[in-house]
């Protein structure tokens, strides 16, 4: 199903997919610019999470606009995803481009996601303080909470790499998936929360 691109997007419909992954299928929407979101498909819950490494990141489901045209942006985000759940095998995939807004991509929301897909990496997990640190804004703990809720690119912009201060695991998914962050944060080699 085709949806309609964000505002400020100069596209007018963006392209899906759908792949399987280890955690469940993951529906990943873009324009020819870059994505605009990537995120778990369907009914999972805490009491649902099943993880399977067996499962591999394949297409499921493929609704393009142009029947000519490729979508970089989709390609290279399952490529990346291909990657990271057969443990990063290789340090050269790309990170797939981002559509963010003009005003999102300078937004404190557009920055703090940016930063943490940039500066902390896999097998790290970083505060709120310190993220919001990061973004040189060391008051903003709970604007960092808010843009972890409203992140729209699961995993790429991985907010399951925030926790509390404290070191306790905090919210996932409003705390509906609190289940999906123990689990990559384990995958990822962050062993504290199993």
């Amino acid at each position: 199903m085709l949806t309609k691109a964000m505002p400020d997007c100069k596209c007018q419909l963006l392209d899906s997919c759908i792949v399987s992954s280890p955690i469940g299928n993951i529906k990943i929407r873009s324009c020819q610019e870059g994505l605009h979101s990537v995120g778990m498909d369907g009914n999972v819950s805490d009491e649902t999470f099943s993880p399977d490494l067996s499962v591999k990141v394949t297409v499921i489901s493929l609704d393009i606009t142009d029947s000519v045209a490729e979508n970089g942006p989709i390609e290279m985000c399952v490529t990346w995803l291909r990657n990271y759940f057969e443990g990063f095998q290789s340090s050269s995939v790309p990170f797939p481009s981002l559509c963010l807004s003009a005003t999102e991509r300078v937004s404190f929301r557009g920055r703090v996601w940016l930063k943490l897909a940039a500066e902390v990496k896999r097998g790290q997990v970083v505060s709120y303080g310190h993220l919001a640190k990061l973004v040189d804004n060391p008051k903003a703990c709970q604007a960092v909470g808010s843009a972890m809720s409203h992140n729209r690119f699961q995993i790429l912009v991985p907010c399951h790499r925030v926790v509390h201060a404290d070191s306790t695991l905090g919210m996932y998914a409003h705390g509906t998936l609190n289940s999906v962050k123990r689990w990559l944060l384990g995958y990822e080699g962050v062993d504290q929360f199993k």
